[in-house]
């Protein structure tokens, strides 16, 4: 055979090779853009889902990667990569959370006062969130010492395994329909005895539930997530009850006893907080659960525009600042130019220009005015 010949196949070799490659980038692009779609479709905010996916060719093989935990999105997912690739035509490494490793027991019922949620698996991470002790949490996966974990109301982030008490669907419905307390004090304390004298077996915090064994006149014995049992003043609880509407005096009672509560970059108690942790920690003291962050919460309840002297502003509405479409601050009108907010610790400002503690650059950096009461 000629040199010719040779030169032949290597070309049509190198034109195979070419376009095999061609077609594997498009396909992960066409992928990749597809999974864009599928994520603002269903997942847009990361910080209350998680969604992560790739596509990749290794050895031959096509392999899909990833995780999330929206059921919708993993499915739209798994469409997607059977219409590109055909049906059992990939490996699926592509895992819709919780973990199976995790088995039945996918949930954590905190048992700390204060539970610290963090960006990443480790102490040093950036403090998203906190949950309290009583809230339930969904399990998603494990990583050492370290779980997933999602609250109530979809916040996402890292928990240590010391912050709850690991149980299953039973387990989560005993403690969920177990007569409870809720804590109604700022910081109060749970004693082995019923003597504010004696050891503490918890310190606690508002909004705190416990599980109620008897009370009392003056006390009542109470059982923590993880079965440690004390008293707590009955002056410091009070029954948790269906939600109902609160009252816009009951939502500024509650913000004015935080006065002075320091502030913390993702604290959610009423230990510390920040921006939006005080509001959320105030309004579901009377039963009502926002949105974690101030840019979700302003997506709720009816826009007010406020007259020019702010009369048509009420007591409870919530003030939202920030610049261009951004949403950075969050506080709780008092009615007219008055209003409570965390910022460097909670405190009451206003926009009348008047007035001793007026802030002009609240009033300039006010966005949106939302009422949660009606």
């Amino acid at each position: 055979m000629n040199k010719g010949y040779f030169s032949a196949l290597l070309l049509i070799f190198l034109v195979f090779l070419l376009s095999c490659s061609r077609y594997i980038d498009e396909t992960v692009q066409v992928f990749h853009n597809n999974t864009t779609t599928i994520q603002e479709r269903f997942t847009p905010d990361r910080s209350l889902a998680v969604f992560d996916v790739q596509l990749t060719y290794q050895d031959d093989a096509w392999v899909l990667n990833g995780e999330t935990n929206d059921t919708a999105a993993y499915n739209a997912v798994l469409h997607l990569a059977d219409s590109l690739l055909g049906k059992n035509n990939y490996a699926k490494a592509f895992v819709l959370m919780p973990y199976a490793y995790l088995g039945d027991s996918t949930y954590g019922i905190i048992n700390r006062s204060v539970a610290h949620l963090r960006r990443e698996p480790k102490h040093a991470a950036e403090l998203l969130d906190q949950a309290i002790m009583g809230d339930v949490v969904r399990l998603l996966k494990r990583e050492k010492s370290w779980y997933l974990v999602q609250t109530n109301y979809s916040y996402i982030g890292w928990m240590t395994r010391y912050s709850l008490l690991r149980t299953d669907e039973t387990g989560k419905s005993k403690w969920q329909n177990a007569p409870k307390v809720r804590v109604t004090s700022m910081a109060p304390f749970i004693y082995q005895q019923k003597d504010v004298k004696s050891f503490p077996v918890s310190d606690a915090v508002l909004n705190m539930t416990l599980q109620l064994i008897e009370k009392g006149r003056h006390w009542a014995k109470v059982a923590l997530p993880d079965g440690r049992e004390g008293f707590i003043a009955t002056t410091d609880i009070g029954f948790v009850k269906p939600t109902t509407q609160p009252s816009r005096q009951d939502i500024i009672y509650t913000a004015q006893r935080m006065i002075g509560v320091p502030y913390l970059w993702g604290g959610n108690s009423s230990k510390a907080s920040d921006c939006s942790g005080f509001t959320h920690t105030v309004f579901l003291a009377h039963g009502l659960t926002l949105p974690r962050d101030s840019r979700q919460q302003a997506l709720i309840g009816e826009k007010i525009t406020p007259n020019p002297d702010f009369s048509n502003v009420l007591p409870g509405d919530l003030l939202f600042f920030g610049s261009g479409d951004r949403i950075t601050h969050v506080g709780i009108s008092l009615g007219g130019y008055g209003f409570i907010h965390q910022d460097r610790d909670v405190n009451i400002d206003s926009f009348d220009e008047k007035a001793d503690n007026y802030n002009a650059f609240r009033k300039k950096t006010l966005k949106i005015i939302r009422r949660i009461i009606q």
